[in-house]
């Protein structure tokens, strides 16, 4: 997610490849995106958070892949995802945007079953506000209201109220 400061939210398709093979399936369904590799989705996501004030970026390839169960291409495409993270926070400006990534639900973690699991998942917090954003997140349920509380330049531990971005 990202808050820009500036302009109304809307959203882009952004997706890459893994290795030739298209991840996503959204061009093969006629969507209108382009297949990138994950330094030049880390470029076009990196301008869309730059243009407005929230961004939210789903990428649910790795619930797919765990859903496969195939070890080596949820290896894969866990590299391709982390070649993206890294790309992206090298682009933005992490003193005006701030960066949340976590999931829904646990699966690739576990390949030994298809379903969704019942592990805890991990939400890390990069940049702006990271501070006093995990300090107030301890369950799933806290990350929307912790997003609202930045939009709103409500957060209460004397960091500015003006947020830029979150992912």
């Amino acid at each position: 997610m990202g808050f820009g400061n500036h302009r109304r939210c809307r959203s882009r398709a952004v997706a890459f490849q893994n290795g030739g093979r298209f991840e996503s399936g959204l061009i093969a369904r006629g969507e209108d995106v382009a297949a990138r590799s994950p330094a030049e989705a880390a470029e076009v996501l990196a301008a869309i958070v730059g243009a407005n004030r929230f961004t939210l970026y789903e990428y649910f390839i790795t619930d797919k892949m765990g859903h496969s169960q195939d070890m080596n291409a949820a290896r894969a495409v866990l590299l391709k995802l982390a070649e993206l993270i890294r790309k992206l926070l090298e682009k933005l400006d992490l003193d005006q945007t701030t960066v949340i990534l976590t999931s829904d639900h646990g699966n690739i973690e576990d390949l030994s079953t298809r379903n969704h699991t019942l592990n805890a998942v991990p939400t890390i917090v990069w940049g702006a506000h990271r501070q006093s954003l995990a300090n107030r997140i301890q369950s799933l349920a806290d990350i929307t209201p912790g997003i609202l509380e930045l939009l709103k330049g409500t957060e209460t531990d004397g960091e500015p109220g003006h947020a830029r971005g979150a992912h």
